[in-house]
């Protein structure tokens, strides 16, 4: 992705987040992701890094279940809160 991606462009990544209990347990007991890996935030934001990408931001999302939908409006508040059910990356290639 680094390769084709030109100089300024952004790449995205969504991720389960491994520090919400709720995900973590949906995807132990999930058939589709039997051999899944979970990946904190901070060692994929390592990782993109080790990629050549310059700047990386990550926002976490998804903090109330569809029962609590009507609190989902106070998620723009939490997205540096490391509880929400899945996270991206935002990253950067360098210009050149």
């Amino acid at each position: 992705i680094e390769r084709v991606l030109t100089g300024g462009g952004s790449f995205f990544l969504f991720e389960h987040n491994p520090w919400n209990p709720l995900t973590t347990h949906a995807v132990r007991n999930c058939a589709f992701d039997e051999n899944a890996i979970l990946i904190n935030s901070r060692d994929l934001r390592k990782r993109m890094a080790a990629a050549g990408f310059s700047k990386s931001d990550v926002v976490y999302r998804i903090f109330f279940p569809r029962v609590l939908a009507r609190l989902r409006p106070l998620e723009r508040f939490l997205t540096r809160l490391p509880m929400g059910a899945q996270y991206f990356v935002h990253a950067v290639k360098p210009a050149v």
